[in-house]
């Protein structure tokens, strides 16, 4: 056996699964090892696979309501596991954990632990509500699967660098991480699929973010306090993203990008290019007080309906932007653009 005698599970630990138990022969564990003070478990533990009890075996299928508060440096879910929730909570000691490589859904788990690093089985499906406060976690694997959804996970935590493969959806994640200076998106997504991220990578320690194609980004890099440089790839979208980013100096769109809501409040930005594809930048670059220079590819004024709101003309004229030769008179007549200084491009 891979543990000791004390560190072994014992038979009021395990919950039998009365839908299956006769027929499949699937228990939980649940309810184990939930008070560091009475916890006798130290060092390694290893989940075991299977159980015995009145002379059958049972295979043990799910984890719940265990290891709470307890003292396990190491801990080892065997590859019979498919399901753990509202686990290994406030596990300061426990550094590493192996994850069966069968295991589909992990809920609740992980919370204000010691981890320093994690891989996400491929086999996994559902990941929410999982390693939050995790102060020394700098590094994570995600399985390259679009079947994975991640919802509510890695707040608050230690990470450096993240590379986020073709998943589902992520959602309410990588918020907080003050240490997170680096992300990178795998950029092998098919036009058929398209990737949502939503209220992720806000108030993270990122300098520089690209947005490849096939992404689409719903609330965002948002008060990224040390992002200084932001580039859109062909193809993606993003709403509500890049705002209250305080250093930001420098954004570059490409054709086929679609921004809405976004670059507010970003008293840094000193230069913009909208390229001709970009068509409608609706609701953007407000509160941004600086001298800005803004260079457009596209002879026919971009919609900018709501954009560049509470500037005196003062302020509009300290602005400048650059316009295809011939399309000045076009940008003069339009009620927003006319504001700025108008220059052409050389």
């Amino acid at each position: 056996m891979l543990f000791s005698m004390s560190n072994s599970i014992m038979a009021q630990d395990i919950t039998f699964r009365k839908e299956y138990a006769f027929s499949h022969g699937i228990i939980w564990v649940k309810d184990f090892c939930k008070n560091s003070l009475s916890c006798k478990h130290r060092g390694s533990f290893t989940i075991p696979q299977t159980h015995q009890k009145d002379g059958k075996t049972y295979i043990v299928d799910e984890i719940h309501d265990s290891f709470i508060k307890c003292n396990l440096s190491s801990i080892v879910i065997s590859n019979s596991v498919s399901s753990i929730g509202k686990s290994f909570q406030e596990c300061k000691n426990l550094k590493t954990a192996t994850l069966s490589t069968n295991l589909k859904k992990i809920s609740k788990c992980f919370i204000d632990c010691g981890l320093t690093s994690v891989t996400i089985p491929n086999s996994v499906t559902r990941l929410s509500e999982s390693f939050h406060r995790c102060n020394y976690l700098t590094s994570i694997i995600i399985p390259n699967s679009n079947n994975v959804e991640i919802y509510k996970c890695f707040i608050d935590c230690g990470l450096i660098s993240v590379t986020i493969p073709n998943v589902d959806y992520i959602r309410d994640s990588f918020n907080d991480c003050k240490s997170l200076t680096s992300v990178t998106f795998t950029n092998s997504v098919t036009k058929v699929k398209v990737i949502d991220i939503n209220n992720c990578f806000n108030d993270c320690g990122l300098t520089s973010v690209t947005v490849p194609n096939g992404f689409s980004f719903f609330e965002c890099f948002n008060k990224c306090k040390s992002l200084t440089s932001v580039t859109l790839t062909d193809g993606s979208y993003i709403s509500r993203c890049f705002n209250d980013c305080k250093s930001l100096i420098s954004v570059t769109l490409t054709d086929g990008s679609h921004i809405r809501r976004c670059f507010n409040n970003c008293k840094s930005l000193t230069s913009v290019t909208i390229p001709n594809g970009v068509t409608d930048i609706s609701e953007s670059f407000n509160e941004n007080y600086k001298s800005l220079s803004i260079t457009i590819q596209n002879p026919t004024p971009p919609s900018c309906s709501s954009s560049f709101y509470n500037k005196s003309m003062e302020e509009f004229q300290k602005c400048t932007i650059y316009v295809p030769k011939g399309s000045i008179s076009a940008y003069q007549k339009d009620e927003t653009w006319g504001k700025f200084n108008i220059k052409e491009i050389e």
